[in-house]
């Protein structure tokens, strides 16, 4: 039989306790304020913690019974024991267990070790600089670069076919037949230093008109600027001697072979930083002419030789600082 007790105040017997007999229910539906309310304990089911939660906390346990809230992490951060092994906290992927032990990265950057277990991140360096060790020889950085370290390339201009030419008192444009022996390249400044590798595969045969050797110049000729033979290129000459940039006489009497000839030369007065291209231009003794054969097998001993399979002519130009 359901009653009704309507009173103001319920106040136990003794004290301020009421106590609900065991097996009995005592349901509360309305009238008690949440502020009012005990703190529910671990022992009895609840947290032991008051003033509620935010989302994403975890709990976790400090001691047989009790309870304590560790906030939510930020994003891509993991749950990982704290170094005392005493409480979970929110960290980056460690370097032990194949992370970074970082939070974030920037376009460019580079990792480098500071320990046996941690890394570190530099940020990218500016155009051209280059990539050093710093002065205490820990850690790397970004520097200028050094003066005289290459700076441009130019890509290489090979010859590998065989081909010969008429050549007498003028100088005249080394020529395979399709396109000119030379090279062009774009400095970046005025003051750089432009290193010229040239290689050829030269063979003469017998001729009486080549007594005196061949001579090579390079010619110059800057886009929107001089063009001619730059003394600095050239050897001083003596007497009635033409002035070249490299030269070589007679090998047995009236003939000359050189499979493998290199020289080099530096281009410091070109004062440009527009397209410079850079041509070979040969020349013989002014008393007759001859045939040069270049990349050419010498062993038929005339002008109708094979290949020679030893020989390549490759012209090369390159900027310095």
């Amino acid at each position: 039989m359901a009653s009704t007790i309507k009173v103001d105040n319920i106040e136990g017997s003794t004290g301020s306790t009421i106590t609900v007999p065991t097996g009995q229910t005592l349901t509360l539906t309305d009238g008690l304020a949440v502020a009012s309310l005990p703190t529910v304990t671990v022992a009895k089911g609840g947290t032991g913690i008051p003033g509620g939660f935010t989302a994403g906390d975890v709990l976790y346990a400090t001691g047989a019974t009790t309870l304590a809230k560790l906030p939510k992490g930020t994003a891509e951060q993991i749950l990982s024991m704290n170094s005392g092994a005493t409480a979970p906290e929110w960290t980056s992927v460690d370097v032990s267990v194949g992370g970074t032990g970082l939070a974030s990265f920037t376009a460019g950057d580079i990792l480098y070790a500071t320990g046996a277990t941690t890394l570190a991140k530099l940020a990218k360096g500016t155009a051209s600089q280059s990539l050093a060790m710093n002065a205490g020889a820990t850690a790397p950085e970004w520097v200028a670069p050094a003066s005289g370290t290459l700076k441009a390339f130019s890509a290489m201009t090979p010859k590998t076919g065989r081909w010969t030419q008429s050549t007498g008192s003028s100088w005249l444009t080394v020529n395979d037949g399709s396109s000119d022996f030379a090279v062009t390249i774009t400095p970046d400044a005025t003051t750089n230093k432009i290193l010229l590798d040239v290689s050829i595969g030269l063979y003469v045969p017998n001729n009486s008109s080549y007594n005196y050797g061949s001579a090579f110049k390079i010619y110059r000729s800057i886009s929107g600027g001089a063009a001619g033979y730059p003394t600095e290129f050239e050897s001083v000459s003596h007497g009635s001697r033409q002035q070249a940039s490299w030269k070589w006489g007679v090998e047995g009497g009236t003939h000359a072979y050189q499979p493998n000839f290199r020289a080099m030369c530096v281009d410091t007065s070109h004062n440009a930083t527009t397209a410079i291209t850079y041509t070979l231009h040969l020349r013989g003794h002014s008393s007759g002419t001859y045939t040069a054969c270049f990349n050419h097998n010498p062993q038929s001993g005339s002008t109708s030789g094979g290949q020679d399979a030893n020989t390549i002519c490759n012209f090369t130009a390159m900027a310095l600082a």
